[in-house]
């Protein structure tokens, strides 16, 4: 028996040193230098299969232990083109042999939001918009808010100048219904209220925007869409650290000044800024202040296990001077904002097929509205038009506190045609809204399988079972479906058609004060349901030309339900509470085109039908919110033209907003129901004389147009911005 054993032990070792060889190895990207994990990578040789591998979370495979020889090496990944290509392992030498895969999508990026995993557009049928690094480098906005103005099916209103109040409707929705995310950190206030005036673009090297319910995946809040802003990412800095320095002024005593440093150091990867700005806008008391700390700090602790820190403080304070066209300005208003956000996630390779991450994070929301005087009486009048009776400030202040704690757990399992993810995440909500103190925690289960069913058919389906303290369990499902009708023809005119379709539900939850208020006028329910949403989705995705020529159309309907709104229960003493009552709809197109006409020349352009209702009102004798009446500040038709040249060491951009009228109240009984069309054009020219020196201007509404954006608060006219971008090599 011993004899028996020995001569088998011995026959496997033998075979194993025989087997021994050489070592391939290389990193997978994408055509944006990204790079892609869960490639599944097979070796041939004589048509046979020899061995196979997955690359890994950065983008790295191994092969080991071959014999030296002649192989074919291929490459595949849904989303991607097929990489086939031949490799030769010579004795004694390690081969490294990086790739660089394709998409199939004409949208030429991975995205992380739609699934919360590295995937590409192609693979459902969710409408995703990208704005990548060098766009945002291009536009020279100052402020997140600007930089989302010219995406399609999103409406952006601001009270008056930077620092106003800014919502965003998405696709019609209510401005609450989208979730904001910074790297994974949820910035919204518990109820989904998300004011974006604080929202600086200093460090944030990417965005995604994904519309459409996203509750399967993201839980409460994501009922209309989310927003992902992505900080600066160290993973491509040198060891030497890379300096940036800015200096920016401009019209309205508007500053800017900022620096950063990122760089790696063994193991550790950093990047840090600082950025203070400030502007007099418009007119007295209408002054903006801002300070942004940023910082992210990956780790990488083994060769399958990282470790990414995100911190960032922003700190603003506004000037809030009212409804100046209709009155005199109010000279000690203010509001004072702090945001805190502090991030940690932590990812482990089990093995090439499982992704694991951890995740916590803290966001903290401080806003502070002051009106320390009273500023006496008017009567508000404009264009003719005075209200019935006069309008008095009084002294009071607001306090805004709130933190949401989260905590996350998501697996991913990968094979070369499916991935399945697995998590779930808790939730703890707490703070002070006015007079109400509030504490919620909430915990989510979600299940999603991104499967191509056929070589032309990707299927994503997902489900989510929600506990909200407040409201209790509800399952949202989604589900999305792309199909490549054609592909592209080597040098012909009609390129790649694709057709997508998408179908979800979405929820939110009550605010604080909607669920725990105690206030005599506005009694908390605790009994509400959450706010729910029914959409769906077609589109169609066409290139041309050789990709010269991109079109993407989408066509959406979405219906909202048990809306919350305020009803007075008591006539006599004017007491109310809060109740599901209302209802409404939304439904329209949204078409983009990109196209390359020149070498030089860039044209790209985006324009939305939304057509909206009223089918159950809150407020049955207000004619603003009666049935049959359209939303609330949300334009029928909307679109943007622009035009991009770049030559040398040149670059000329130039944008057109067009937005048709809309419905809104002046609240002060003016009669003003409406605000007409309005198109804002802006220009943005840079200059690189150096390779270490960028100089740029940025001209915006150069028309100077008046307008309103929210009634009685007039937009900014003509501005112009001039900077400078230092950045000293080593």
């Amino acid at each position: 028996m011993f004899r028996h054993s020995f001569f088998l032990l011995a026959v496997w070792l033998s075979t194993g040193l025989f087997v021994l060889g050489e070592s391939l190895t290389g990193k997978i990207t994408d055509p944006s230098r990204s790079t892609v994990p869960g490639v599944r990578l097979m070796l041939y040789q004589n048509g046979r299969a020899v061995a196979s591998t997955v690359s890994g979370r950065d983008g790295k495979y191994l092969f080991d232990s071959i014999r030296p020889g002649d192989y074919y090496l291929c490459l595949s990944r849904l989303g991607f083109n097929r990489e086939e290509r031949p490799v030769r392992l010579e004795s004694g030498r390690i081969q490294q042999e990086d790739v660089t895969l394709s998409l199939e999508s004409i949208q030429e990026k991975v995205v992380v939001t739609a699934t919360r995993t590295d995937s590409s557009p192609s693979l459902s049928g969710y409408s995703i918009s990208i704005i990548a690094p060098e766009e945002i480098g291009r536009r020279q906005a100052s402020s997140v808010t600007e930089l989302l103005r010219h995406l399609p099916g999103m409406n952006l209103v601001q009270t008056g100048s930077r620092g106003g109040v800014a919502s965003t409707f998405l696709r019609g929705a209510p401005s609450n219904y989208t979730k904001v995310l910074l790297d994974g950190i949820p910035l919204n206030q518990p109820g989904g209220d998300m004011d974006l005036s604080n929202l600086s673009t200093a460090e944030i090297e990417r965005v995604e925007v994904v519309r459409g319910p996203q509750s399967a995946l993201y839980g409460t809040d994501a009922i209309g869409g989310v927003i992902q802003l992505f900080t600066r990412h160290p993973e491509d800095a040198d060891s030497r650290p890379s300096l940036d320095f800015q200096l920016e002024g401009g019209t309205r005593h508007a500053g800017t000044a900022g620096a950063s440093v990122r760089g790696l150091y063994r193991r550790l990867q950093y990047s840090f800024g600082l950025q203070q700005g400030s502007t007099r806008n418009q007119g007295p008391n209408d002054f903006y202040r801002n300070q942004v700390m940023s910082s992210r700090i990956g780790l990488t602790l083994s060769a399958h296990s990282t470790l990414d820190l995100v911190g960032r403080v922003e700190r603003g304070r506004h000037g809030v001077a009212g409804p100046i066209a209709f009155g005199p300005a109010d000279l000690d208003a203010y509001s004072l904002r702090k945001d805190h956000d502090l991030g940690a996630a932590w990812n482990y390779e089990s093995s090439p097929f499982w992704h694991q991450k951890v995740s916590y994070s803290q966001s903290f929301i401080h806003q502070l509205s002051d009106n320390p005087a009273d500023s006496g009486c008017f009567t508000p009048s404009f264009a003719g038009h005075s209200a019935p009776y006069p309008y008095c400030d009084y002294p009071y202040s607001f306090l805004n506190s709130t933190r949401r704690q989260s905590a996350s757990y998501q697996s991913d399992f990968r094979w070369d045609r499916q991935t399945l993810t697995a998590g779930m995440d808790w939730e703890e909500q707490r703070g002070r809204v006015g007079e109400t103190d509030a504490r919620r925690r909430n915990r989510g289960y979600y299940l999603q399988d991104q499967i191509l069913l056929l070589p032309r058919l990707a299927v994503t389906a997902g489900v989510r079972l929600e506990d909200n303290q407040s409201y209790g369990l509800a399952a949202v499902p989604r589900m999305s479906a792309a199909y490549l009708v054609r592909k592209d023809s080597s040098g012909g005119f009609w390129g790649s058609s694709r057709a997508k379709f998408n179908f979800g539900l979405g929820i939110k939850e009550p605010s604080f004060i909607e669920s725990f208020s105690t206030n005599f006028w506005y009694k908390g329910n605790p009994d509400l349901r959450p706010e729910k949403t029914r959409s769906f989705e077609v589109g169609w995705e066409q290139s041309l030309a050789g990709r010269r020529l991109q079109i993407e159309t989408n066509l959406f309907f979405n219906r909202f339900r048990d809306q919350i709104a305020l009803l007075t229960t008591d006539w006599v003493t004017y007491s109310g509470s809060f109740f599901n009552i209302g209802r409404s709809r939304a439904w329209g197109a949204e078409t983009s085109v990109k196209a390359q006409v020149a070498r030089d020349l860039r044209l790209s352009g985006s324009y939305t039908y939304l057509n909206t209702r009223v089918t159950e009102s809150a407020s049955p004798f207000n004619p603003l919110l009666s049935v049959g009446s359209p939303l609330l500040r949300r334009p029928g038709h909307s679109g943007f033209l622009a035009a991009t040249w770049d030559r040398r060491r040149w670059t000329l951009q130039t944008d057109l907003y067009l937005v048709g009228s809309r419905r809104d109240g002046d609240f002060y009984g003016l009669g003003l129901t409406t605000l007409p069309f309005y198109s804002r054009w802006d220009a943005i020219v840079s200059f690189r004389p150096a390779r270490e020196v960028d100089l740029y201007a940025v001209a915006e509404n150069l028309l100077n147009r008046n307008y309103f954006e929210v009634q009685g608060y007039p937009s900014p006219g003509f501005q112009v911005r001039c900077g400078i971008r230092y950045r000293p090599r080593w």
